[in-house]
């Protein structure tokens, strides 16, 4: 008879881009023993334990394996993660011998999102008269994402379902997330009394185990809300100590009001569900701070069964008490339920985690964490550490060359959370100012303007282009003077404060009065004419003209009269030869 036994142990960190969770997720199982002679076989065995997982996948696994009689058969075995929604498989061990102990790392790359259990699958041939097993355990698997902060804490009780009727049995689970037998272990289960406003104990039944689960028949009240506590107690001489509790709504069979939760945020929607209402039936909202000195303050008319609810304001007081009586035409209550807004928190809370890189995924030392007025920064492991009073704060995680990250409005209430921010490195500053230049009756742009700029030190220019211009070098934050100049333009100039995000800057530049145009004409050559450096400077560019649409067609008049004169004096003197010819023969 011969067993194999795969033993592997990988632990699996995962980033998530949405929801944030924190978990620790534990499962083992065989694939499916067989036992006959001389065949082969291949099966696939699935885990218990259901993983919601997304992203890339990073695992280590030691494998180790060892039979007790004969000598080994031909078998193989594969391991990996199986989504429950779509049947994919992805693998991150592959076709390995189970004879053999060895060591390796693996990574399954973009993992869809969606639930996953381990898969095993085992493949064998040549048997004879034998059985084998495999087996496989993810342990302490740790999903940690960037988008939310999770309380380090689990649920150590909780009811089966969250509303009873009068004579239903409940189902109360439970698990001491630290059991010692000697104590003395048990479950108390108490309901509110809303006339005492007192918590009331109905039955204590004492367990024996660190986890399981005990039963409790809900009495023949119209509507209370219960709530079972999970204890321990070293001796009879200390007082008991509660590890968790946890609440049920216990609802009549006829008319009935339940709320859709005990515990409500300040700025929530406070829903509640009506049941069986007679015709003319009025449901009465009040608030306070006790039942009986509650105050009224809305109506709702309803029917039959619906919802309907009340948004909280945001700025409304902790501990504050809802309540909500039904009655129907005849002004007889049919039933009423209570929720309250969350306690104010006490005591203090510790953040901790790890800040890295967005892009390359490496720690980020020196970072800075802010909450509650507290700050602490990252050692060289990119790790921190942060004490903080309980309540409502912004989380806020910045560095030097990063996009500062904030988490605005999340409640501390637990004593011990973790949050693992990945920052966004911050963009490249600009130094260079970016720019165009146009006139600003036409919107044309304006080649060849000369733009200066000058932080009262040091002067850079540029000679606009189709317009534009660029000039480098500017310091973010500085006051600078701009001036620009163009010779059939008005000059300009202004200050400004360079900013690296906004650098793009616009000149309207307003041309100059007719009468000035005349002046500059005539300074320029003799009798109005054109002086030999405008012939040059004509010759060389036309840029100008663009601009001066009269002088443009003045100078084209003259110069196509340059080119016809000379080429008219043959003919002129042909004229004037046949002419006097003429006149001889006469």
């Amino acid at each position: 008879m011969k067993r194999i036994v795969l033993v592997m142990l990988a632990l699996c960190l995962l980033v998530l881009p949405a929801s944030a969770s924190s978990h620790t997720y534990t499962d083992s199982f065989y694939c499916r023993e067989a036992s006959s002679e001389g065949y082969s076989d291949s099966s696939y065995s699935y885990g218990s334990t259901v993983h919601h997982l997304v992203g890339d996948c990073n695992i280590s696994y030691t494998v180790t394996t060892s039979k007790y009689i004969g000598t080994p058969d031909n078998a193989y075995g594969s391991a990996g993660l199986y989504n429950i929604e779509t049947g994919g498989k992805y693998f991150f061990v592959t076709r390995q011998n189970v004879y053999n102990t060895y060591y390796g790392t693996s990574t399954i790359s973009n993992l869809p999102e969606g639930d996953y259990k381990l898969v095993l699958y085992v493949y064998a041939y040549e048997y004879s008269d034998d059985s084998r097993g495999m087996q496989i355990t993810i342990q302490n698997g740790t999903v940690v994402t960037d988008s939310a902060v999770e309380e380090e804490e689990a649920k150590y009780i909780d009811w089966d379902q969250s509303t009873y009727s009068s004579g239903d049995i409940a189902l109360i689970n439970y698990t001491y997330p630290t059991y010692v037998e000697s104590n003395e272990n048990f479950i108390d289960v108490r309901s509110y009394n809303p006339t005492s406003s007192v918590w009331e104990l109905e039955e204590r039944q004492f367990v024996y185990s660190e986890s399981g689960s005990v039963q409790y028949s809900v009495p023949s009240y119209s509507s209370r809300q219960f709530r079972a506590e999970l204890m321990t107690r070293a001796g009879v001489l200390y007082s008991a100590t509660e590890i968790a509790n946890d609440t049920m709504q216990m609802t009549s069979s006829g008319a009935a009001l339940e709320f859709t939760k005990y515990i409500y945020d300040r700025d929530e929607n406070m829903t509640f569900s009506y049941y069986n209402m007679p015709e003319g039936a009025t449901i009465q909202f009040y608030s306070g701070t006790t039942p009986t000195g509650a105050t009224y303050f809305q109506q709702y008319s309803v029917e039959g069964n619906g919802t309907a609810g009340y948004q909280l304001p945001s700025n409304g007081p902790y501990g504050e008490l809802f309540y909500i009586r039904a009655y129907d035409s005849s002004s007889n209550e049919l039933g009423y339920d209570y929720a309250y807004t969350e306690d104010a928190p006490t005591g203090e809370a510790t953040l901790h985690g790890r800040v890295r890189d967005a892009e390359t995924e490496g720690v980020i030392s020196g970072a800075t964490i802010t909450v509650a007025g507290q700050t602490t920064t990252t050692d060289s492991s990119g790790d921190y550490s942060l004490t903080i009073p309980k309540g409502t704060w912004d989380i806020t995680v910045s560095a030097s060359n990063y996009v500062t990250k904030t988490v605005s409005d999340f409640t501390f209430s637990g004593s011990s959370y973790t949050y693992y921010p990945y920052l966004q490195p911050s963009p490249a500053a600009s130094t260079t100012l970016y720019g165009t230049v146009s006139s600003s009756t036409s919107g044309a742009a304006i080649t060849g303007a000369t733009v200066t700029v000058s932080d009262g030190s040091t002067t850079k220019s540029d000679v606009t282009a189709k317009g534009y211009f660029e000039i480098s070098g500017l310091t973010d934050g500085d006051t600078y003077t701009i001036k620009v100049q163009q010779t059939y333009f008005e000059s300009y100039q202004a200050t400004f404060t360079f900013d690296s995000s906004d650098n793009i800057y616009t000149v309207l530049l307003v041309p100059k009065a007719d009468d000035e145009e005349a002046d500059e004409e005539t300074e320029e050559g003799e009798s109005g004419g054109l002086s030999d450096e405008e012939d040059e400077d004509d010759s060389s560019s036309s840029s100008d003209d663009d601009y001066r649409p009269g002088r443009a067609a003045a100078r084209s008049t003259l110069e196509n009269a340059e080119e016809t004169v000379p080429n008219l004096i043959p003919t002129l003197i042909l004229v004037v030869f046949v002419a006097a010819v003429k006149k001889g023969l006469k």
